[in-house]
């Protein structure tokens, strides 16, 4: 998720996106037992950070939608 916050003062496309790509993949991944512990840790990192409650956009997520309906291969078994 990317938040446009104040500091901001104009666009800057895909030289912020590039960057925080780089930098993110430069940084030591963060792992998870489940799914849930994730969501968990992005919530109160999103809230802490930028104030803002992410349970309406991960509710309307049309991505996370599709992987919690995703069937398993060993469904059609």
């Amino acid at each position: 998720m990317r938040f446009i916050t104040d500091e901001y003062s104009m666009p800057l496309g895909v030289f912020v996106t590039r960057e925080a790509t780089r930098k993110a993949v430069n940084n030591r991944p963060i792992e998870f037992s489940s799914k849930e512990l994730m969501f968990n840790y992005a919530e109160h990192f999103i809230k802490r950070k930028f104030n803002a409650n992410v349970d309406n956009l991960l509710n309307q997520s049309r991505l996370l939608k599709s992987v919690k309906e995703q069937k398993k291969l060993m469904q059609f078994a």
